[in-house]
């Protein structure tokens, strides 16, 4: 049998709808039915990054990330908690695996900024991006050109283990707004395509 349920609710940063289907609001183990192995199936790395201290989680159970600088340095995000970058080292670091060296794949980064402090580049997620052709990895980085060139602009670029063959200006509005804004990109480099959405 199936069920159907219907929420209409003023959605803003502190609501929370929470289905209990089976009573249990605790996190499930791993390996339950509706637990992390069965969520998030599929996915190279998941992470939430709402952590006090300790590690950023994948929840993929791939590998976890390491906090590096003033990190973690929790604060309210767009979905609970979130982590607040101040340029320099903060980072989060996650070991090399397989899972990120693919042609075809998706990133989804959701981020905040407001003014133009900080670095001339923020890195807003990226895989080894100071080695864009590098011959062992496919490589890439979504950055948000703060000052560098086009204030507030968001730029993508991917290796492909060779050479560097996508370099493109996403577009050109800044930013920097202070708003939470979502960014999706979609990487087909077999057919050189590439997708984005913000």
């Amino acid at each position: 049998s199936s069920d159907e349920i219907w929420v209409k609710t003023d959605m803003d940063s502190t609501t929370s709808i929470w289905v209990d289907y089976d009573g249990i609001r605790s996190d499930h183990a791993v390996t339950d039915t509706y637990g992390r192995n069965a969520v998030w199936t599929d996915y190279g790395g998941v992470f939430h990054m709402g952590e006090s201290s300790g590690s950023a989680i994948n929840s993929s159970g791939i590998a976890n990330g390491t906090y590096g600088g003033n990190l973690p340095n929790q604060v309210t995000g767009f979905i609970g908690n979130s982590q607040g970058f101040l340029g320099g080292t903060d980072q989060v670091n996650v070991s090399g695996d397989s899972a990120y060296a693919l042609e075809t794949f998706t990133i989804s980064t959701t981020f905040r900024k407001s003014g133009s402090d900080g670095e001339s580049l923020q890195v807003l997620t990226n895989n080894n991006r100071n080695d864009l052709s590098s011959s062992s990895t496919r490589n890439w980085w979504i950055v948000l050109d703060n000052t560098f060139a086009d204030n507030g602009a968001i730029w993508f670029r991917v290796g492909d283990g060779s050479s560097i063959i996508i370099d493109i200006k996403i577009t050109d509005a800044d930013y920097r707004d202070g708003d939470w804004h979502t960014v999706d990109l979609v990487v087909d480099s077999v057919n050189g395509e590439a997708f984005a959405y913000i």
